[in-house]
């Protein structure tokens, strides 16, 4: 079963970001963001955790929020098959 959940923001101005899990366990998040101080284009970032690494990746911007969700979720599927940048933390 997939869930995503909208969480709640730690900061006082933090951008909004959906949890994503599935059968419960935590695959990825998306974040709201902006490219540049004045731009007014929003974009999702996606983050996806291997499934057998653990190791968490990038996978790019998107100006479709579900896009990005499915993006995580293909992921997790098959990582192989997808190209993402590592990272060593999500912020």
């Amino acid at each position: 079963m997939v869930e995503v959940r909208l969480m709640l923001p730690t900061k006082r101005f933090d951008a909004p970001e959906w949890e994503i899990k599935v059968d419960g366990k935590v695959v990825g998040w998306v974040a709201e963001t902006h490219i540049g101080r004045k731009s007014r284009v929003l974009f999702y970032e996606a983050h996806a955790l291997h499934p057998e690494t653990g190791m968490l990746f990038s996978l790019n911007l998107s100006t479709d929020r579900e896009e990005r969700v499915q993006a995580v979720l293909a992921f997790h599927a098959n990582p192989v098959g997808h190209r993402g940048h590592e990272v060593s933390s999500r912020h």
